[in-house]
């Protein structure tokens, strides 16, 4: 939550990213190009977009907007002991009235931007070894 606090104002969007992942040639033209794509506002809500999901799961490869960025780093200083990261982004882009998400990773033809190459799965309870 510091850290996106912190990185707030310096760019456009906040891409969440783990130390333990890989990424495929052009990945960063991909997530702008998705993102500057998106129209300014939803024609389901009439709201903003604020969250792009890159990944199926976890946190990493999640994009939010820098404008909520402040914002989604007070809800996680908020409740960062009542959920996991993911059950939160959830949660917040709900409380933010993003209805619908938007699931690049289920799009036709997609490419998996980001690999999970670590050893250790924190999802599971215990943070258990992966195999």
């Amino acid at each position: 939550a510091m850290l996106l606090a912190y990185s707030a104002p310096l760019a456009e969007f906040y891409l969440f990213m783990e130390d333990d992942i890989s990424f495929q040639p052009g990945w960063a033209g991909v997530v702008l190009s998705e993102a500057r794509g998106q129209p300014a506002l939803t024609k389901e809500t009439n709201s903003p977009w604020r969250m792009i999901s890159f990944v199926q799961v976890g946190c990493h490869g999640q994009l939010v907007q820098a404008n909520e960025a402040a914002r989604l780093a007070q809800f996680y200083l908020l409740f960062y002991d009542q959920m996991n990261c993911e059950t939160l982004l959830r949660q917040w882009m709900r409380a933010m009235t993003q209805g619908k998400p938007i699931e690049f990773w289920k799009k036709p033809g997609h490419v998996n931007l980001f690999t999970h190459d670590g050893r250790v799965d924190s999802l599971s309870a215990g943070m258990q070894l992966k195999s």
